[in-house]
């Protein structure tokens, strides 16, 4: 539920005493030696530095719900969707490296930044009753845990863990495999020209490439990547 994550930010602040964004970045992201991500704003002229340019594959305009434009027909990615409220739910600007070091923080329980080890386990823990058995109560194969999906997998205790999505414009994907291996896509547009989530059309092709690597470095590279 995307308001039950907006609920979810007033519940930080709250609790912190801090705004939203300053108390994710200060509790969240930082300890992970993320440093660029941020909420997003809506119009085109306050696009953070090297942020991309989005694009709508249906090319929809709507009228803008931000001054100075405020009334003006804008692409619907620039300002027709009230992209700021989303804030909590959605509302966030990353780069794929930055999607990678968050994903990557929880590969070693003990010794993770920002969760205890039990915290992470419940974070990906099958909900009881109808969230994470069918209706004959078996055990889902997939189930949504807290702020991830889980699809238990290979050796006792292991999964995969991801999370996608997309708005006007844009589209991502998250994984956390079950092996160890953890990727990040990140799309400036949302569908294809015939409708399909671009992140379905890549997310089979990515562990089949994966799958072929028979050697991965054995050292930290996020240092030679932007920050």
């Amino acid at each position: 539920s995307n308001l039950g994550y907006l609920v979810l930010g007033r519940l930080i602040e709250t609790l912190t005493g801090e705004g939203y964004e300053t108390c994710v970045k200060k509790e969240v992201l930082g300890p992970l030696g993320v440093t660029a991500t941020r909420l997003g704003r809506a119009l085109a002229e306050n696009r953070a530095p090297s942020e991309v340019r989005y694009y709508d594959a249906k090319k929809r305009t709507g009228p803008a719900l931000y001054p100075p434009r405020l009334g003006q027909q804008v692409p619907i990615q620039y300002g027709a969707e009230n992209f700021e409220a989303f804030e909590a739910h959605g509302g966030w600007i990353a780069s794929a490296v930055d999607l990678a070091r968050f994903a990557a923080a929880f590969d070693d329980p003990p010794a993770c930044r920002i969760l205890g080890a039990k915290a992470i386990a419940e974070m990906w823990a099958r909900p009881e009753g109808a969230a994470g058995r069918e209706p004959d109560d078996k055990l889902k194969a997939a189930f949504y845990g807290c702020g991830w999906n889980v699809r238990p997998v290979g050796p006792a205790g292991k999964a995969n863990t991801w999370h996608g999505g997309f708005i006007a414009g844009t589209e991502s994907l998250l994984v956390r495999r079950w092996d160890g291996l953890n990727w990040a896509v990140l799309f400036n547009s949302h569908h294809n020209p015939d409708g399909k989530s671009l992140a379905g059309l890549i997310d089979s092709r990515l562990h089949r490439a994966a799958d072929k690597v028979r050697a991965w470095p054995d050292h930290d590279q996020f240092g030679r990547f932007l920050k």
